[in-house]
């Protein structure tokens, strides 16, 4: 079964960014999140969308440099 919100490091890791970025993310408002309790949760469909278009300028993914590669 598929969850419908995610937690934040969950999401961080889905987006392949930062908890740190995904927090400016939440606090600009390019990504919108559910609060229960204490807990801040992501949609999976929010995940999508800004998979999808980057949250605009906000999500940069990163990739590692395979081992060997130089600058």
């Amino acid at each position: 079964m598929h969850r419908i919100l995610r937690p934040r490091a969950d999401a961080a890791f889905q987006l392949g960014v930062s908890l740190r970025k995904l927090d400016q993310l939440l606090n600009d408002g390019a990504v919108q999140a559910v609060k229960i309790g204490k807990r801040v949760l992501i949609t999976q469909m929010e995940l999508d969308r800004i998979g999808k278009s980057g949250a605009g300028e906000g999500v940069k993914r990163h990739t590692a440099n395979p081992k060997g590669a130089t600058r």
